[in-house]
């Protein structure tokens, strides 16, 4: 995805981490808390602007997701868009696609496919060929088709690794120096801690 898909998300964050170190302020304020009832509640806020980003994230690939469908959709067509009649011609297409085993080939049968005025084949090889990652044979399809435009924003939106590491960067809230390095596990158990003989008020 592109940087600029972030810049919302990463402001979202970055409130929810300002309003994570007022909390965590005054948690260390307050005297008539133990030490360990103050790292039960510092682990407490973390655990839910924890929560809150990650409810972020999963709405960001939800979107993602939805937007990265319709693209789809739109360059390469789907079978809920084909009339009756043409469903077996589609479905055969795709089949011979599904045995195309290189870049090479791809290219060659879609060539034959815009010269014979095949558009169901054209798509189903261009398919075939993004989601094996013959990036170009799609684009050729694409300036064939008029879709180039969409193809490019289908690249941008599709999942992958540098999107999963942007995501991951993005979407996270640091740890207070009381439990830097805690992981979620850790920080479950520090904020079911109860000190024994002390009560909700001495927290």
């Amino acid at each position: 995805m592109q940087i600029s898909d972030f810049d919302g998300k990463r402001a979202a964050v970055a409130s929810v981490q300002r309003q994570l170190d007022e909390q965590l302020d005054a948690i260390r304020r307050n005297r008539s808390l133990s030490d360990a009832g103050r790292k039960a509640e510092l682990a407490k806020v973390v655990l839910a602007a924890r929560a809150r980003v990650d409810k972020m994230r999963s709405d960001f690939a939800a979107e993602r997701k939805a937007r990265s469908h319709n693209l789809h959709k739109i360059v390469f067509g789907d079978l809920t868009d084909v009339q009756a009649s043409a469903v077996i011609a589609h479905r055969d297409a795709q089949d011979r696609a599904a045995q195309l085993e290189t870049a090479d080939d791809a290219r060659a049968m879609l060539q034959r496919a815009n010269q014979r005025g095949d558009e169901s084949l054209a798509g189903a090889v261009a398919e075939t060929a993004f989601r094996r990652g013959w990036i170009e044979v799609a684009r050729d399809y694409a300036r064939e088709a008029g879709k180039s435009g969409a193809l490019d924003l289908l690249i941008d939106t599709a999942a992958g690794r540098l999107t999963n590491l942007a995501e991951s960067a993005v979407f996270r809230v640091q740890n207070p120096g009381e439990l830097s390095g805690a992981t979620e596990p850790v920080l479950q158990k520090a904020a079911e801690v109860h000190a024994p003989g002390m009560g909700p008020t001495n927290w």
